[in-house]
Order: C-alpha cells, then sequence, then structure tokens
C-alpha cells in the first residue's frame, strides 16, 4: 500500500511538470528574442555614435588641413612679395647710384666740353699738317644715348622681363664697350643670366666684370655671385673658394656676411 502511494505521487508530479514545461519554454524564448531585439538596439545606437564621432573628426581634420593650406599659400605669397621688393630696392639703389655719379660727371663735363671747344680748333690744324686723324670725343648726345640703352636694358630686370634683359644688356655692351656704364651692364647681364639658372654664362659675366673692372663698385657683389653661381652648380670646392676669399677680402661688410651665411648653409647639408 505505501509503495503504490508512492509510485502514485511520482506519476502526479511528472504530469504537472511536464504539462507546465511547454509554458515556460515559451516564456524562455520570449526573454530571448526581447534581449536580443535590445542588444541589436543597442549596437545600433552605439554604431550610430561611433560614426557620427568619425565624421565630426574627420570633418574637423579638413577643416585644419585647409586653414594649414591657407596659412602656407599666405606665407609663401608674402615670401615673393618680399623678394619682389628686396630685388626693387636693391635694384633702385643701383639706379640712384648711377643718378648721383651723373650728376657728378655731369659738373666735370661741362667743364671738359667747353676746353674741347676752345682747344678744337687747334687740333684739326694739326690734324690737317701731320694728316693724323683727330681723336673722337664723346658728345652729349653720345652719352645720352648711351644711358638711354643703358635704361632701357635695366628697366626689362626690373620688370622681370630676363630675357629682353640678357639681349638688350648684351646689344648695349656691343654699342659701348667702354662707356660709363659698362661695369654695370656686365653685372647686370650676369644678373639676367642668374636669375634665368644660366649659372654658367653668368659666372662668365661676373669673372669679366672682376677682370675688366677691376676698381668698380660691382666687383665685390660679382664675387659674391659667382660664388653663389658654383652653389647653384653643386661645385662645392669653387663656391666655397670664393666665398671664404670674400669673407677674408670684406670683413665685416654686408658682402662678407652674405658670403658667410651661405657657406654656413654648405656645411649644414654635408658639403
Amino acid at each position: 500500500m505505501i509503495k503504490f502511494s508512492h509510485y502514485l505521487l511520482f506519476v502526479l508530479t511528472s504530469v504537472s511538470v511536464t504539462s507546465s514545461w511547454p509554458a515556460f519554454a515559451d516564456q524562455n524564448e520570449g526573454r530571448s528574442s526581447n534581449l536580443e531585439q535590445r542588444v541589436q538596439k543597442i549596437e545600433r545606437i552605439i554604431d550610430n555614435k561611433v560614426l557620427v564621432d568619425l565624421i565630426q573628426r574627420i570633418t574637423s581634420l579638413e577643416e585644419e588641413v585647409n586653414l594649414l593650406r591657407g596659412e602656407i599659400e599666405s606665407q609663401n605669397h608674402a615670401l615673393e612679395m618680399m623678394k619682389k621688393r628686396q630685388r626693387d630696392l636693391y635694384l633702385d639703389s643701383d639706379r640712384r647710384l648711377r643718378e648721383l655719379e651723373n650728376r657728378a660727371g655731369s659738373v666735370s663735363l661741362g667743364h671738359d666740353a667747353s676746353s674741347a671747344e676752345v682747344n678744337a680748333p687747334e687740333q684739326t690744324v694739326a690734324s690737317a699738317v701731320t694728316g693724323e686723324s683727330s681723336v673722337s670725343v664723346p658728345t652729349q648726345v653720345d652719352r645720352a644715348q648711351e644711358k638711354a640703352a643703358y635704361n632701357k636694358a635695366f628697366n626689362f630686370l626690373k620688370e622681370g622681363r630676363y630675357a629682353k634683359a640678357i639681349e638688350s644688356f648684351g646689344s648695349f655692351l656691343v654699342a659701348y664697350p667702354s662707356g660709363d656704364y659698362s661695369d654695370n651692364a656686365r653685372y647686370w647681364l650676369g644678373e639676367s643670366k642668374y636669375v634665368s639658372r644660366l649659372y654658367p654664362e653668368a659666372i662668365a659675366d661676373f669673372e669679366r666684370v672682376v677682370k675688366d673692372h677691376p676698381e668698380s663698385p660691382k666687383v665685390a657683389d660679382a664675387k659674391l655671385k659667382i660664388g653663389y653661381a658654383y652653389y647653384e652648380l653643386k661645385r662645392w670646392d669653387e663656391a666655397k673658394s670664393i666665398l671664404s676669399g670674400l669673407v677674408s677680402e670684406y670683413p665685416d661688410t654686408p658682402i662678407a656676411r652674405l658670403a658667410g651665411k651661405r657657406l654656413e648653409r654648405i656645411g649644414k647639408e654635408g658639403h
């Protein structure tokens, strides 16, 4: 009797558990589905936030790049303007120096011209007697034409028309090889070739300034540009020799300082 009651209790318990299992399973499945939906929703929120943050960072970086590009362009423009101003000041200084020289020369020229007029008849008579040709003395017209030709070539250089400047200075030196402006014309011819990257030809003209016009104020500048041209040609030994010579020959001058800076640059570049 006892065994039968135990068996009956076991059967009833089994039936109760079995009957409630589908509902329990359905409840768990619903909870799992709801949990999965919530996880997916959270993932979408996180993904959207990461994407938004990424887009914002990219936009911010693009703005920074644009700002930097604008600053670089502005600095490049300022640098070009500075170079142009320096070149204009340099050329203007040469023009003013020439004007001062011309004013001083005009005073002595007036005196020389008067003397020439007084002595002209005597020279003519002497030439007729001896049969020798008279010496040709430059007139005011000749000097005015020379100055006009020089200024024409010089203006081409100031305007940055270097090919025309090279042509005009070359023609000037053919017409006036020993004129009042021949040293400057030869120097600026070399300068026009230098800025045109015709370095070997520029060196030849600068060397002519040193050789043919040893007393010219352009000699030191010509030597400096020879050193610069050798630097551009990567002929380091010649460049260092010329520049070192300038430091010794013109101590405590702008020329020496410029030469020294270029020597420092050569050293920093490992040459």
